[in-house]
């Protein structure tokens, strides 16, 4: 299936509830598990991620099946090596090339039992879960940090608790962080010198928990934003303190010239007339805001000098190859350096009328969409892949004025 985009107007103005946050919902949901009293959960994602982890967590299966849910699936191995049981957990073909090695490293180093059914360092798994005794592990904290995230989450409840030391440059310090705050909710002390976090043994306590909207999504509306000839955009559900790193967005959007004004608890976004011509950011702390800001740049004609995307060819795509193909289609160069670079300059054909491709990736599909406001029409092949994330993305954009209609 796919989708033909247009906006006959190319003038926004909508109020739009936001999802809420799927990677507070997925850590949430791991602590409620491992708490020995229930608790209620307020705003829990419906992405798919989300009700794929729900569900494995309540149905007892032993066969779990994941989909292309990366986050479940790590914070599941770690979680079912620790349950007592014989379990099997598998995903989509892509989630099957993702590696999980570095995890598994180390819980085995605790004392887990589990197996690689099929290719080493991958899933499908064959976990013999029972009670894992924490000591001192070492992690590599440049592939993952949701690898860090699994382990920190079932520390408390580990005989001996658990010292974790951080080997190499940590990517995506802030889900940690995220990680961490969380855990300190619901009663967890720790410590964080240096590269070591140290959790002692002990139990999650209870508290009814509100998840915030989801910051990530604000990137692809930014986008919306800047390239409507008229904007009026509220959204709502956003903390202004949030423990989400991807709340980096303000500040990119800041340099290139966006405004915003929260006036709790609405999220106004303002059209930029201004803007600067360059942007060099590193993307370390905030990598899943990559694509939206690249394909910012590219429809506004700003080089772009990007770092710290090192972790993007592990996603559900090699996510800079990807815009590297679907942005030469419409005539922008996009330059793959190194290990963990872009850069991005060549104007953009605004007489295209491409068809785009995703890759099985929700967030390629939420950058590419907003094109659709300043080219005559775009094509989205496979576009309910945002369901992963954002399941009323489609149906947002209906609300802002884009006619979509099935092709």
């Amino acid at each position: 299936m796919a989708y033909k985009i247009t906006h006959p107007t190319k003038k926004i103005k909508a109020v739009l509830a936001l999802p809420f946050s799927k990677s507070i919902s997925n850590r949430v949901l791991i602590i409620q598990a491992l708490c020995k009293q229930s608790f209620r959960i307020n705003n829990l994602s419906d992405s798919d991620d989300t009700k794929v982890l729900k569900e494995a967590l309540a149905l007892n299966k032993t066969d779990i099946y994941v989909g292309h849910a990366g986050t479940s699936s790590r914070f599941l191995t770690a979680f079912l090596a620790n349950r007592s049981g014989e379990f099997t957990l598998r995903g989509s073909d892509r989630l099957h090339q993702r590696p999980i090695g570095i995890l598994v490293d180390c819980l085995r180093s605790l004392g887990a039992e589990i197996e690689y059914l099929e290719q080493d360092g991958c899933l499908p798994l064959k976990i013999n879960g029972k009670q894992l005794v924490g000591e001192i592990v070492k992690i590599d904290g440049s592939i993952s940090s949701q690898f860090i995230s699994a382990l920190l989450m079932i520390a408390p409840v580990l005989e001996n608790g658990l010292q974790l030391k951080i080997e190499g440059d940590l990517v995506s310090k802030p889900y940690v962080q995220m990680t961490l705050n969380l855990m300190e909710e619901f009663g967890i002390e720790y410590t964080w010198q240096q590269n070591k976090i140290t959790i002692a043994q002990q139990a999650y306590k209870a508290f009814d928990f509100t998840v915030e909207a989801d910051w990530s999504a604000v990137a692809f509306l930014y986008q919306m934003a800047d390239f409507a000839q008229q904007c009026k955009l509220v959204l709502k559900g956003l903390f202004s303190y949030s423990i989400q790193g991807d709340q980096a967005i303000i500040e990119i959007m800041d340099e290139l010239g966006m405004k915003h004004v929260y006036m709790k608890p609405m999220f106004h976004i303002i059209k930029a007339y201004t803007q600067n011509n360059h942007l060099k950011y590193d993307f370390t702390a905030c990598p899943d805001l990559a694509q939206a800001v690249t394909v910012f740049c590219a429809a506004k004609e700003i080089e772009g000098t990007f770092t710290g995307l090192q972790t993007l060819k592990h996603k559900e795509t090699d996510r800079r190859k990807a815009l590297q193909i679907e942005l030469a289609k419409v005539g922008v160069n996009v330059e793959v350096v190194g290990d963990n670079g872009l850069k991005i300059n060549g104007k953009m054909n605004f007489t295209s009328s491409p068809t785009f491709d995703t890759y099985n990736d929700h967030r390629m599909a939420m950058c590419l969409a907003p094109l659709a406001l300043i080219l005559p029409e775009i094509t989205i092949n496979d576009p309910q892949v945002v369901s992963k994330s954002y399941p009323t993305f489609w149906s947002d954009m209906r609300e802002m004025g884009f006619v979509i209609e099935e092709d």
